[in-house]
């Protein structure tokens, strides 16, 4: 996928995620703050033809390690549409919520075991400050949990992102108010392991 950007269809119904994620707050995710940014991101591209070509991925590597003009403004957008498809790829209504395969594997390797996986991302996603997005990456041949403000993303570390989860106020607000704690543990319920799988294996 390169310029011009189109949405990603939503792999599921608004409210195939409740009770974790209403249907409201998907809605609007969705189609309010996700399409927003696609939308962003080609009107501003719109400007630089030389990066017509290259694919979402391959856009904000370039644009972090450059000193084009608008950079932080094309990597806001780019990050934008970046983060959100993969969060919205990364849910699922099948209450796969365990993983399995070569994903369960490392992360027991990784992290000791799955609990103990879910206990340090908990603590990574509670403790960010703000708005920003918590990822299980792989980076040096291994699994690593990283925090990023805003629409940072992991990808010029270099590290590939293999899961995430949204901690923009946008994510949870409609339905948690400010119990942020509830939304992340709730989360659980709904990672489509399946997809992070298939993702974990195409890169390891």
């Amino acid at each position: 996928m390169h310029y011009p950007f189109i949405p990603i269809d939503l792999p599921y119904s608004l409210n195939s995620l409740e009770p974790y994620i209403s249907s409201e707050i998907l809605y609007y995710h969705y189609n309010k703050h996700y399409k927003s940014y696609v939308h962003s991101l080609n009107e501003k591209l719109a400007k630089f033809p030389s990066l017509h070509n290259l694919t979402l991925e391959e856009l904000m590597v370039y644009i972090s390690k450059s000193n084009i003009s608008f950079k932080c403004e094309l990597l806001n957008s780019a990050g934008g549409v970046y983060n959100h498809q993969l969060y919205f790829k990364c849910m699922s209504p099948d209450k796969c919520s365990y993983p399995e395969d070569e994903i369960l594997y490392a992360i027991k390797y990784n992290f000791g075991s799955y609990t103990n996986f879910v206990d340090w991302f908990t603590k990574k996603a509670n403790s960010l400050i703000g708005s920003g997005y918590v990822w299980l990456v792989y980076r040096d041949y291994k699994l690593d949990i990283v925090c990023g403000a805003n629409q940072n993303t992991p990808l010029s570390y270099p590290a590939t992102p293999i899961l995430n989860i949204d901690i923009w106020e946008h994510a949870y607000y409609l339905q948690y108010k400010n119990e942020r704690a509830n939304y992340i543990t709730n989360w659980f319920n709904v990672i489509n392991w399946e997809y992070v799988n298939k993702r974990f294996s195409s890169i390891s």
